[in-house]
């Protein structure tokens, strides 16, 4: 069995990075367990038809440490935000920003793009776990502070978490296709000078079209740093 693999990331994103997953000698991710994943030269596309392949293989796990400043954090596959000239709306950060705060979810969500509101202004190694898997999870949302459902199409296979304000993307590879998404966060914080956070996150995705915006866990502390007008 060879050395991990980061399946494609840059230098930045290998230093946050720790795959719980390995390439076999023929190619394919082998989860710790043994099983294969599939072969990384042809993504497997997440999507109905490969149930049966995916229902043969555990969730493909991975874990990285990514950043948080300016109290955001974006979630993203870079094939959704190429430029459009022809586009009369506003930036999809500032869009989904601003669903984030009106929608009371904060996370909020446009054109592709997932926004984190954060409870602290900055985490520079913000710990988040990835689960592929290809049907919803259960849920354990009583554990989380703050859990919310959304979609995140992915079709590239490239997930990026980028921090606000230009911070450098940390990039990793999943099979493309459209996902639902959860997004739980703990360790959240509500307190008078609270800059440095050391909040936990975790992205769990699976194959669906289903577009609903859902809050399932609510942390009340944004009442408080945050109240609504």
């Amino acid at each position: 069995m060879q050395t991990p693999t980061a399946l494609g990331c840059d230098r930045h994103s290998l230093l946050h990075f720790r795959v719980l997953a390995w390439l076999d000698r023929r190619g394919r991710l082998e989860a710790s367990d043994g099983r294969t994943f599939g072969n990384v030269t042809r993504p497997l596309v997440a999507r109905e038809s490969n149930r049966a392949y995916f229902q043969s293989v555990q969730p493909l796990v991975l874990e990285l440490e990514i950043e948080a400043d300016y109290g955001q954090i974006y979630i993203y596959d870079p094939a959704t935000q190429l430029a459009d000239q022809d586009a009369t709306e506003d930036d999809p950060l500032e869009r989904a920003m601003k669903d984030g705060y009106e929608s009371r979810r904060f996370v909020g969500y446009a054109g592709g793009l997932i926004d984190v509101i954060t409870p602290s202004q900055y985490n520079w190694k913000a710990p988040i776990r990835i689960e592929v898997s290809e049907a919803p999870p259960e849920s354990d949302a009583e554990s989380w502070d703050h859990v919310v459902e959304l979609p995140l199409p992915v079709p590239s296979g490239r997930l990026v978490f980028e921090a606000s304000g230009g911070g450098a993307p940390i990039e990793t590879q999943i099979p493309t296709g459209n996902y639902r998404a959860r997004f739980s966060g703990r360790g959240y914080v509500a307190g008078v000078g609270e800059i440095e956070g050391h909040e936990t996150y975790r992205l769990q995705l699976w194959p669906s079209e289903k577009t609903e915006l859902r809050l399932v866990r609510y942390w009340a502390g944004y009442d408080l740093m945050r109240p609504s007008s």
